[in-house]
């Protein structure tokens, strides 16, 4: 039988197409990629339980963060989220011993959106303040650096930050709003801002926004005494130069003068 390209077929979103080439193929030929993408796709098709059965098999058969991953995952979707949460713990496991070429803040935010898609709220949020901790420092990383530290991008984690408030209700959306805006710069903040204006008709507060422009003030501060001590005794020497000059010449003159007469 010719090669038949699943991975590409499944990129293409042709998931019944997946399914159906999956299915022909005799078991025999079937390789652990296509396993992985038939997993895949029946996922993507809503049928959790059946991709649950799939990657729990892979899973016990071929032990790899990719497997362990989207089996926590489907779990998860499927509503067994205790069980998907400790399939979970078993993947990092998995990841610190073995390695893996995503971050686990990069696993850790997909697992975090599954969690959203059922609306287990407080897990969510739970997740998203760790992520917050990790991802603040790389709000301007541009994509070569994050895919350098296999680290989603900051975008992907705003996201997911406002699918987790279109599920709350609007006070508590309100009020995870306000506290999570903080140390965000504002350039990231517009989605949620347009939210925040839906649900309040204003703004989202000022001192909910930016530790930024109080932290520029500071440094503005800071830098300009350590500026003020570097430049000073450059200027005093510049100064006494300049005296030094101006006293030799008036001298010379003098002296001159003296010679004259």
């Amino acid at each position: 039988m010719d090669f038949i390209d699943l991975k590409n077929i499944y990129k293409d979103k042709n998931y019944h197409k997946v399914v159906l080439l999956y299915e022909s193929l005799k078991p025999s030929e079937r390789t652990l990629d296509d396993e992985l993408y038939y997993g895949l796709s029946i996922s993507s098709l809503g049928n959790y339980k059946e991709a649950v059965n799939i990657f729990e098999k892979l899973s016990i058969n071929h032990p790899t963060v990719t497997h362990y991953f989207n089996w926590s995952i489907n779990l998860v979707l499927d509503r067994q989220v205790t069980k998907g949460i400790q399939v979970y713990t078993d993947m990092m496991q998995i990841h610190t011993e073995k390695g893996y070429e995503l971050s686990d803040t990069y696993l850790k935010l997909y697992f975090t959106n599954s969690l959203i898609d059922v609306k287990e709220t407080e897990l969510a949020k739970k997740n998203l303040y760790e992520l917050k901790s990790t991802m603040k420092y790389h709000q301007f990383a541009d994509v070569h650096f994050s895919y350098m530290h296999g680290l989603p991008l900051f975008s992907d984690f705003m996201h997911a930050v406002k699918r987790f408030v279109s599920i709350l209700n609007p006070e508590d959306a309100k009020t995870f709003i306000e506290d999570f805006s903080i140390s965000i710069e504002k350039t990231h903040l517009k989605k949620l801002n347009n939210i925040y204006v839906n649900l309040t008709g204003q703004d989202i507060p000022e001192k909910s926004i930016p530790l930024q422009k109080k932290t520029v003030k500071k440094l503005s501060l800071a830098g300009t005494i350590i500026l003020y001590i570097i430049i000073s005794p450059i200027i005093i020497l510049y100064g006494i130069n300049i005296f030094y000059k101006k006293s030799k010449k008036c001298l010379l003159n003098i002296i001159q003068k003296d010679n004259h007469h």
